[in-house]
């Protein structure tokens, strides 16, 4: 067995340029064969370090094609979606996803879809954090006995025209109930600052508030200045939605009314 292996040692040392480098890296094969007990001494062959310049070969080709995307459209990216992500973190993520067959010389050109995506799945994580971390205060509202039936009711308003979320997960921010998600507001900035500081709520600042627990139609976070700015400009003019945002109020008003 010895033997055999002494005598295939060259074909060890020429595993990086047979296309093997991504999948021995990710499998974790390199810290087995390092650890397992050769004949073969694999640590002092050269073969890891060939594999490892391999890999980073690829990840620099990848780094480089990148960088020259995000010159053109990182400004866009940025506007769009409120944050910038680390270079090195999408190589190693767009490295991730490669197929055997499409290393060295095969490696695919960085698309600017592929920037797109991950810009949109690195905001969606930093915002799924923000929501989980920060010191969310559930939305309270106060019609004393009636709270639950003005949720329900709300509820019932609101989706799936207005929000698409479960009832669940809607009634969880406004109860002091632990969730990461935050609802999708589906229509404008105007109709959602003035129907909810329409309603009765406890919160004391009700616009920081309802920033922790809603985004807007192009998934970003509500600014708590931008939504006071909205409310201000609303106030005596007819905006989109208007009848329906006053209809919800008046049915809530009804409600109450009627308890």
């Amino acid at each position: 067995m010895s033997s055999k292996i002494e005598d295939n040692s060259q074909d060890l040392d020429d595993l990086s340029s047979m296309g093997f480098a991504f999948g021995i890296a990710t499998s974790g094969v390199l810290d087995d064969l390092s650890s397992m007990d050769f004949t073969f001494d694999i640590d002092n062959s050269g073969v890891l370090d060939e594999l490892r310049e391999f890999i980073q070969k690829d990840k620099d080709n990848i780094s480089k094609d990148a960088d020259e995307k995000l010159s053109r459209i990182g400004d866009f990216l940025k506007q769009k979606t409120g944050v910038l992500f680390k270079l090195e973190d999408f190589v190693d993520q767009f490295y991730r996803k490669l197929k055997l067959k499409q290393q060295g010389e095969n490696m695919p050109a960085i698309k600017d879809e592929d920037l797109i995506e991950y810009a949109l799945e690195y905001q969606k994580k930093l915002e799924d954090v923000f929501a989980t971390k920060s010191n969310k205060d559930f939305l309270r509202l106060n019609y004393d006995s009636s709270n639950e039936k003005v949720l329900d009711l709300l509820y019932d308003e609101l989706y799936p025209g207005y929000v698409e979320s479960p009832k669940e997960d809607f009634i969880a921010h406004f109860k002091n109930s632990a969730t990461s998600s935050l609802l999708t507001w589906k229509v404008t900035e105007t109709q959602f600052v003035n129907l909810f500081t329409s309603l009765k709520f406890q919160n004391n600042d009700l616009m920081k508030d309802l920033s922790k627990h809603f985004r807007n139609s192009k998934g970003k976070l509500f600014n708590p200045v931008q939504l006071s700015v909205s409310k201000s400009k609303s106030t005596y003019t007819k905006y989109k939605g208007k009848d329906n945002v006053e209809r919800i109020i008046n049915s809530i008003k009804k409600l109450i009314e009627n308890t």
